[in-house]
């Protein structure tokens, strides 16, 4: 038997469908429109997943981390190279 964490499952699951049935609205709107706005809803994912304590504080920690290494791009050559 496999230990799938089914609270997490759940939650990432309806965030997800809520979000889908929220951009499906977007259906009317011209493409530029639709892109930046879907774009939007992309990148709010793990928000509302944070809000939901979805993730667990070695996870927080990892994203913390990786935030501070690759949030300057005159880093990035070096950090690709390592």
């Amino acid at each position: 038997k496999i230990p799938y964490e089914n609270a997490k499952l759940v939650k990432m699951l309806t965030t997800f469908l809520l979000l889908f049935f929220i951009s499906s609205f977007t259906n009317d709107l011209s493409t530029i429109s639709r892109v930046i706005i879907k774009i939007f809803i992309w990148g709010f994912f793990p928000i509302i997943l944070y809000f939901f304590h979805f993730y667990e504080k070695v996870e927080l920690v990892r994203i913390k981390q990786s935030w501070q290494k690759w949030r300057n791009p005159k880093n990035w050559k070096g950090n690709i190279s390592k």
